[in-house]
């Protein structure tokens, strides 16, 4: 169990590499987060959590990154707590709760790529959208977008997700289990089955009564911002839902 201190911290950690993607050092943390802890406390707790799997250091003389299991146990925090989910993500111009609002008389493959569009945009991730009453196609938005993250700017890093893509089969079992469990699932690098999926999270959430309407879902790096992928699936389901 992390305790307040190293919760925070982590937490920081987190945040600073989801907008930096480099090594985060504990001056870093100290100058930009109201820890109200010392550097030297600071690097302690980093030390702390290096050594319980929660962060590590890619280089000897660099700063730390979080691990899956640290992405993990924040992801976890954010779950817990929906009231401090809503208040910590800034919404902005964005108006996340009006880009999936579309009218109800528009066709239902037009309601989907215009989510998946905006799901996509607003996340930073590739959108996917599986809707069995409507298409037997998984519909998909956001493969340049993705390319536009710092892990893959080697694009050959992609290609394990554009495989998936690409078999139809192994897609919709990667769905098919989102249904088997209620409100958002999250899977984080190495919690995929696929291992070559280590790489990548995934964001994901069942819609339609009883949730057999579909599946609506982002997939990202492992760094991904949580705060809002969740977010913006949970609000895209229920319009879902609705429309």
């Amino acid at each position: 169990m992390l305790s307040t201190r190293q919760h925070k911290v982590l937490q920081a950690l987190v945040d600073e590499y989801i907008v930096s993607a480099a090594p985060v050092g504990s001056n870093t943390l100290v100058e930009r987060y109201a820890l109200g802890y010392s550097s030297a406390t600071v690097r302690n707790e980093l030390m702390e959590l290096e050594e319980a799997g929660y962060a590590l250091s890619p280089h000897t003389s660099a700063g730390r990154i979080p691990t899956d299991a640290g992405y993990r146990a924040v992801v976890n925090s954010l779950l817990l707590n929906p009231a401090s989910l809503r208040m910590t993500i800034e919404l902005g111009s964005v108006g996340y709760q009006q880009w999936s609002l579309f009218p109800n008389e528009e066709p239902p493959e037009t309601r989907h790529w215009e989510t998946l569009l905006s799901l996509s945009g607003f996340t930073g991730c590739l959108a996917l959208l599986w809707a069995p009453s409507v298409s037997k196609t998984v519909f998909h938005k956001g493969i340049p977008t993705l390319l536009e993250q710092p892990e893959f700017r080697n694009a050959r890093l992609i290609l394990p997700l554009l495989q998936l893509l690409e078999s139809h089969t192994d897609v919709l079992s990667l769905l098919a289990t989102v249904t088997q469990h209620p409100g958002v699932v999250i899977r984080i690098g190495g919690e995929n089955k696929d291992s070559q999926l280590s790489a990548f999270s995934l964001v994901a959430s069942s819609f339609g009564r009883d949730k057999t309407g579909g599946v609506i879902a982002v997939v990202g790096p492992t760094r991904l911002d949580y705060r809002r992928a969740i977010l913006a699936v949970s609000t895209a389901s229920r319009n879902l839902e609705t429309n």
